[in-house]
């Protein structure tokens, strides 16, 4: 591991407590997605980084500390705004990647 992964640990691990002490939302926090997925249809990411990819048949997100993949067929990016993507289409998979 790096110095820069070592350092991260105690500042998440930080993080992570003050949001259980404080009541807070973890995703905010600790600036970490949130997916809301409604059936197989539609997926809202939210704290994203950007679009990587676009296609109808995969679409890749980036998000803190890798990205966000996701499958399927007829995919279309419904709305983009700095924080929130939400997505339309038949979803086969979603999956992380470092």
């Amino acid at each position: 591991m790096s110095k820069n992964d070592n350092s991260k640990k105690p500042r998440n691990k930080l993080r992570e407590t003050l949001a259980d002490t404080l009541d807070l939302p973890k995703e905010i926090i600790m600036d970490i997605p949130k997916l809301t997925l409604i059936g197989n249809n539609e997926i809202t990411i939210e704290s994203h980084k950007g679009v990587i990819q676009y296609s109808s048949e995969r679409i890749r997100i980036s998000i803190t500390g890798g990205e966000l993949i996701i499958d399927g067929r007829g995919l279309i990016i419904n709305s983009i705004l700095p924080e929130e993507i939400t997505i339309y289409g038949e979803i086969s998979q979603v999956s992380f990647e470092d």
